[in-house]
């Protein structure tokens, strides 16, 4: 694979992102993650952004992947993915998660219940990430602490979980599909969405480009109502509501769509936690423990405190370090899940051979669920 663009040497501009991937960028692999060095997944203005924002004390703080998602999130504003760093460090302080939940500390049996699912390397038509949802078969009542329970794999997802998704995922953004099939009112815990909700903003990278709510329900209205009051209005514009699930197929490919949703897709959450205990043996990506001693963080904006370096090579490749990497190119059967038909995922839409995309941003903050 080669080490150098062929795309633009343009420099980078805070507030702009390009769509799809360069050219270096391997494309996504369904079912697996395939490691390759983090430059060949930037583009050249985004490489030289993570290089500047790894001048800051703050990154020595987190991985190569970790800064790079957070500065996506942020469209390359430094100033701004600064201050979402150091809102990371607050918000881990002040809620009791110095230490990110471990893996193998996490309820599997909440997350193979059945209410969510998640592909490796899957991409809806437009390069988005796509995360599924059967609201209906969420039973909060069967388990102790369910709200913590589901809180703990979130913020384990979004600080190591996402990492082990090409940099498209974090660029392009994430569609969230919802069947809201057979749900009532002992499915819903507005609890653990103004948990989840609380913990995501502002404080871990997501950038929501779509919601998709299929077989809306008689008390849809209500539901909509409820969610208005927790999440953003600028997310909850992105929701499109569809009849069926044979419409949710005009945005996502029937190969990467689950059957659960109506698609050819056979890769079920046995297959996620599998593949996550391969490649997170292979490919470590845990963060760094933050120090309740630090003072960084506790005051936003600030750049003059300065960080303690927590981290070692043994745990975790600190910012300033390149990502591991072989000579030898890895296939997708040393790092994959345990699907039956594992192929390679192309994406026609936003696949970026160097054109230009300008997408001007005014936002304050970037688009998380």
């Amino acid at each position: 694979m080669a080490e150098k663009h062929d795309s633009d040497q343009r420099t980078y501009t805070p507030g702009t992102l390009r769509t799809g991937r360069p050219d270096t960028a391997e494309p996504p692999y369904l079912g697996n993650f395939v490691p390759q060095p983090l430059k060949n997944e930037l583009f050249p203005e985004e490489w030289e952004a993570l290089q500047k924002l790894k001048e800051e004390e703050v990154s020595h703080y987190f991985n190569d992947r970790f800064l790079a998602a957070f500065l996506l999130a942020r469209k390359l504003d430094i100033k701004r993915t600064k201050k979402l760093l150091q809102s990371n460090i607050k918000w881990r302080k002040d809620n009791g998660y110095e230490n990110i939940p471990s893996f193998d500390s996490l309820n599997k049996d909440v997350i193979l219940s059945g209410f969510g699912q998640k592909i490796p390397g899957a991409r809806d038509k437009q390069g988005c990430g796509l995360l599924f949802c059967k609201l209906g078969q969420m039973h909060p009542d069967d388990f102790k602490q369910f709200d913590l329970l589901v809180t703990n794999w979130v913020i384990w997802n979004n600080a190591e979980g996402n990492l082990w998704e090409d940099m498209d995922f974090h660029r392009n953004g994430l569609t969230f599909v919802f069947d809201l099939t057979d749900i009532g009112w002992k499915n819903v815990d507005l609890g653990l969405q103004r948990r989840i909700n609380a913990t995501l903003m502002d404080n871990f990278p997501m950038r929501v480009t779509k919601i998709l709510v299929v077989n809306p329900p008689m008390i849809f209205k209500s539901l909509l109502a409820a969610a208005r009051l927790i999440i953003k209005k600028k997310v909850m514009d992105r929701l499109q509501v569809l009849e069926s699930l044979d419409q949710v197929k005009l945005h996502v490919d029937e190969d990467v769509l689950p059957t659960a949703f109506g698609g050819k897709n056979t890769h079920t959450m046995q297959d996620f936690l599998r593949f996550v205990e391969k490649v997170r043996v292979a490919y470590p990506l845990e963060l760094a423990p933050i120090s309740l001693s630090d003072e960084v963080g506790n005051k936003l904006g600030s750049s003059k405190k300065s960080v303690k370096k927590t981290t070692s090579a043994a745990t975790l490749p600190v910012a300033h370090q390149e990502e591991p990497h072989s000579e030898k190119k890895k296939t997708p059967s040393s790092l994959g899940s345990s699907t039956k038909k594992e192929h390679r995922h192309h994406h026609h839409h936003h696949r970026d051979k160097g054109d230009k995309s300008s997408d001007k941003s005014t936002e304050k903050s970037s688009d998380r669920h």
